[in-house]
């Protein structure tokens, strides 16, 4: 059995492309997942980032969108 935080893709303090820290997950489900970030060059903004999963191939992918 694993615990949730080994099955999120992003952890918290996680910082993405040198700007996007990672909060916490906000919630998820078979087509990604959805965390609470803060953008660190717009003076801590909080934003939403969808992370989505496809599952086209054996290999799960990932695809990163950052909502304002």
């Amino acid at each position: 059995m694993t615990s949730s935080s080994e099955c999120e893709i992003l952890q918290p303090s996680q910082i993405i492309r040198e700007r996007w820290k990672i909060k916490n997950k906000i919630g998820g489900g078979g087509f990604g997942e959805i965390y609470e970030a803060v953008d660190l060059q717009n003076h801590n903004e909080r934003v939403a980032i969808k992370v989505e999963s496809s599952k086209a191939s054996y290999k799960n992918k990932y695809k990163i969108k950052i909502k304002f």
